[in-house]
């Protein structure tokens, strides 16, 4: 199911830049570097809010920016993810305290299985996985068949990023990635899925995420300590909760 503290935190303000094109038989939202030829590419499966919100599509921005990457965030999900209504909701269902709040709890419970069920049954991260690869399998093919592809997956496309980081090939014989970063992933299996990385991976954690507590992260830790060839790293960012990458404070800072 959905991760509760993706439907808390800061939500991003300003206008995307990029543009929706179809790409490999899905809308996607494209964000281009500032250099007309970009050094490689980025593909980016959201968290469970999906490809639309306004922060994954103005981090988009900020990576072809940064990186000098085109940076692609297709819709894997059938739809568009969970409705942004219930975020609101589902932030004062866990927040909220006293009396008034309980009275409310029940109704709140109500909307969330309205809004959150359905979505699960039609985009588990398993089956959103199979577009990803097919997706994943014609780009590499022709795009990306003499480029560098980076993977990047924030909680619900953190299993993605995890389970493709695990070496699948493409049809030209290339891995469908080169590498994956996922913060806050969601829905892993540790240490079953660190064991089998084969490509360059990082992933970043809070301390306080309740997805990943820290006897997990420790087993994560020690699992990708034991792959001598290849790069991995795990970065815990201390007092941040699950969602942190995404729906971050932009005037919070660490003293």
């Amino acid at each position: 199911m959905s991760c509760p503290d993706c439907f808390s935190g800061h939500l991003r303000e300003g206008t995307p830049q990029g543009k929706i094109l179809e790409v490999h038989g899905l809308p996607t939202y494209v964000a281009a570097p500032t250099d007309p030829t970009p050094r490689a590419y980025i593909v980016i499966a959201p968290d469970v809010f999906g490809w639309t919100t306004n922060h994954t599509r103005l981090n988009a921005d900020q990576y072809a920016r940064r990186t000098g990457c085109q940076v692609y965030v297709p819709n894997f999900m059938t739809g568009d993810g969970a409705p942004q209504w219930i975020a609101p909701v589902m932030a004062s269902l866990l927040d909220e305290k006293g009396f008034a709040a309980w009275l409310r709890k029940p109704w709140q419970c109500v909307q969330c299985a309205y809004a959150l069920i359905p979505n699960h049954l039609k985009n588990s991260p398993p089956k959103c996985l199979i577009t990803m690869k097919r997706w994943l399998n014609d780009f590499r093919c022709n795009e990306a068949k003499d480029m560098k592809v980076g993977f990047i997956g924030f909680c619900w496309g953190g299993y993605a990023a995890t389970k493709l980081a695990h070496g699948d090939t493409a049809d030209n014989g290339k891995t469908l990635i080169d590498a994956a970063f996922t913060a806050h992933p969601s829905a892993l299996e540790i240490p079953p899925d660190m064991e089998r990385i084969k490509l360059p991976y990082s992933v970043s954690v809070g301390d306080v995420d309740f997805a990943l507590p820290k006897q997990e992260v420790d087993k994560m830790i020690a699992a990708l300590d034991d792959l001598k060839d290849v790069p991995t790293e795990v970065v815990v960012i201390p007092d941040a909760k699950h969602g942190f990458a995404v729906r971050f404070d932009p005037l919070e800072h660490s003293g």
